[in-house]
């Protein structure tokens, strides 16, 4: 475990160095990128581009604009893609869509081209059912809607072309049981649906949220201690501005505190086929890499301090059980516990995304060009964790 010995200036000046590395290198690229060259090329054409591993609808949250947000997810519900075996030109793909409202499914042919330096998607054929209609409209109005992936290591991202850069180096990512004893826990549904969420439904028997599992199963298999009365407890902190969803605070009688910021992330879809999709992890990790300049109790109880004092259901100091519900007194337990915990501590950083699948990785010959991007990108984000000299762990599905 990593000892919390450094603090904010310890990580102003790591994050003044990067970003000074990154200006260094932007200042030796073409400025009319929109992809920064300290992170990937920009590439002005599709001369050297390969075949296509995966598409996939862009996050919504992590594109400009409200309104193409919601065109995203309006899209994303409506229709499912997955590519063909068939690859029209070594730059265009062949895709399979899917209407989950009827399960109809067409294929169609996608041809790239590029204005502007900026992607273009044309589909074909262009009679097709009326169920259809929306979502060539959505792919050829919008090329931002989509991201596709190539073996060779470009990426059609935000509509732009490019080559990020990669390492050749793995992250111990943790592949854990999201089905245990055949309760199938739904991957893709980060927490209990509702506007706000129900949080105390993550004690329900019925519930299948990626809340659920960190409370009832993840916690045991992540090696973190059960919630216990006077010494350790779970706070659910999901809210905008949020630290983390879930802030998990161990502090024994003697020995060293230990405290857990724990990021949820819901898979782009449930397949048991699907691939590797360093794009799932991007948002999350980000959120997480964003969110070390609070990792310290001083700076995590400033954060929370209103929210939890308004609260009814977001603190538990007993193991998971049906019905279990948070009360006064915990929440004064927990807030007390947070507030004296000083210098000796120790921290991490959880990342539960279990978007990619064990059996999707090649643990023991040439890692495909997905493995290397997710590597890549959780590496980055490693090294900023010990930064702030906290632990960074990442947790996916281990079938």
């Amino acid at each position: 475990m990593v000892r919390s010995e450094k603090n904010w200036s310890d990580f102003s000046d790591a994050a003044y160095g990067l970003l000074t590395t990154l200006n260094a290198s932007d200042q030796q690229k073409p400025k009319s990128t929109s992809v920064h060259s300290g992170l990937a090329s920009s590439a002005p054409d599709f001369s050297r581009v390969g075949r296509a591993y995966l598409i996939e609808w862009a996050d919504p949250e992590t594109i400009k604009g409200r309104t193409k947000g919601k065109r995203i997810v309006e899209l994303r519900d409506t229709y499912e893609m997955n590519l063909t075996s068939t690859q029209p030109l070594a730059k265009d793909v062949q895709v399979e869509v899917t209407a989950t409202a009827t399960g109809t499914s067409q294929v169609f042919d996608l041809a790239l081209g590029m204005k502007n330096r900026k992607v273009t998607f044309k589909a074909s054929p262009r009679q097709v059912s009326s169920e259809f209609i929306d979502w060539i409209a959505g792919v050829e109005h919008d090329a931002e809607v989509m991201r596709l992936l190539y073996d060779c290591g470009h990426s059609v991202v935000c509509a732009t072309l490019c080559l990020p850069a990669v390492v050749h180096r793995k992250f111990g990512i943790e592949f854990l049981d999201f089905a245990p004893l055949g309760f199938n826990y739904n991957v893709k549904m980060e927490k209990p649906p509702g506007a706000p969420p129900p949080l105390d439904n993550i004690y329900d028997l019925n519930d299948v949220s990626l809340f659920k599992w960190v409370a009832k199963e993840g916690l045991g298999l992540m090696k973190l201690e059960q919630p216990t009365p006077g010494c350790c407890w779970l706070y659910c902190d999901d809210r905008s501005k949020e630290v983390a969803d879930f802030i998990h605070v161990y502090k024994p009688a003697s020995g060293t505190p230990k405290v857990s910021i724990i990021h949820v992330k819901g898979a782009n879809n449930d397949s048991l086929t699907r691939l590797i999709s360093p794009g799932a992890y991007e948002l999350v990790t980000a959120q997480a890499i964003k969110n070390l300049k609070r990792i310290s109790a001083g700076s995590i109880v400033d954060s929370i301090k209103s929210v939890l004092i308004a609260s009814t259901n977001r603190v538990w100091d007993e193991a998971w059980r049906v019905g279990l519900r948070s009360n006064g007194s915990v929440k004064t337990d927990f807030y007390n516990a947070l507030s004296g915990i000083k210098q000796d501590c120790d921290y991490q950083v959880v990342i539960v995304q279990p978007h990619a699948l064990k059996s999707k990785f090649n643990p023991t010959g040439t890692p495909t060009i997905g493995e290397l991007q997710l590597h890549t990108l959780l590496l980055g984000a490693e090294a900023l964790a010990h930064s702030v000299s906290a632990e960074f762990r990442v947790i996916s599905d281990n079938r």
